[in-house]
């Protein structure tokens, strides 16, 4: 599968991932964290495989607020990888 996550985040290189603790936001019904990323519940409630589906993308403002968040985004890598995924399936 090419679409890794919802909002964009590659998770083959994270740490995470690698270790077996994290299956991907794509494979798991709840955070491993604990607490619910407002991102996916989005995308599932919405019934979508990743936020480049949305009519709202890349504008939305949950994404945004996601990708920029001053101690966890990737300052918007997530939301360029998304604008990849989109290009290459063409939706």
């Amino acid at each position: 599968m090419i679409v890794q996550s919802r909002c964009g985040y590659l998770c083959e290189p994270c740490e995470f991932k690698a270790n077996g603790k994290c299956r991907g936001c794509l494979e798991m019904k709840e955070p491993f964290w604990g607490e619910p990323c407002a991102v996916k519940s989005c995308c599932e409630q919405s019934g979508l495989l990743y936020c480049g589906e949305c009519d709202f993308f890349p504008d939305c403002n949950l994404l945004q607020a996601h990708a920029f968040d001053k101690d966890y985004g990737d300052w918007g890598k997530g939301i360029e990888q998304c604008k990849v995924w989109k290009a290459m399936l063409g939706k």
